[in-house]
């Protein structure tokens, strides 16, 4: 499909209709253009190659939305690598489009359109947990109810609205989980890990402090099992 100089490298998105094909491109092979990677459109019917949203480097594809007529893409907040990513909502005709995420301030380069068209289902990283989040087209987005279960990694949403994905809770590995809606709980659908569940494990707990500028950070701490407050640890 392709030609000229340059060279292909993964992230590949359909268009809904199977007639364009969007392809991560960079100028030249091997690991030093990385910083000048991109992202291009190809025609199956013309060959003809086209910018995703005229961004000169930088921009990956999340997805086409379901009628063809909009795509998302990723790109570093304000430009810079050592920013986190931010989704922008983009014409399917080349334009840079909106930014949908600037106020989550959270680095999100995924996520998957919902069949009606209405928004997208993101994983967002916020404090030490991680979830899904509905973020619309218009508005704000909103964290998905998942109680206690933490998204680990992937997901993956059915026609009719239905979300499984990776994910555990406290005490407890990886399991898969669905939600019948945004708006139902998680369920666990496997037990491949109920044997963790029954082994004494840690008691974990959030700590927040302030770092030499002033901002705040936050990390997990994790007790020995049967940790007793006031009492000497012998190790």
């Amino acid at each position: 499909l392709t030609s000229g100089v340059g060279s292909a490298w993964g992230q590949l998105r359909w268009a809904p209709d199977g007639t364009r094909l969007a392809f991560g491109y960079q100028p030249g092979p091997g690991p030093r253009f990385y910083r000048e990677q991109t992202t291009r459109v190809v025609n199956l019917d013309s060959g003809v190659t086209t910018p995703l949203s005229g961004r000169p480097r930088l921009d990956l594809p999340v997805g086409f939305s379901p009628d063809g007529v909009h795509v998302v893409y990723s790109w570093p907040r304000d430009g810079r690598m050592v920013n986190g990513n931010e989704l922008w909502l983009a014409p399917a005709n080349g334009e840079l489009g909106r930014n949908l995420t600037r106020d989550l301030g959270a680095d999100i380069d995924s996520g998957l359109w919902l069949a009606d068209g209405s928004g997208l289902i993101i994983p967002v990283d916020k404090d030490t947990r991680s979830a899904l989040w509905f973020q619309p087209l218009d508005g704000p987005a909103r964290r998905l109810d998942m109680r206690d279960v933490n998204l680990h990694n992937h997901f993956s949403i059915s026609e009719n609205g239905k979300l499984a994905f990776i994910g555990n809770e406290p005490g407890r590995a990886n399991e898969v989980y669905v939600m019948d809606s945004l708006s139902s709980a998680p369920r666990r659908l496997t037990e491949f890990n109920a044997h963790v569940a029954r082994v004494t494990l840690g008691k974990q707990e959030i700590f927040r402090w302030r770092v030499p500028d002033n901002s705040q950070v936050d990390g997990v701490l994790t007790y020995p099992p049967g940790y007793t407050p006031g009492r000497p640890l012998h190790c």
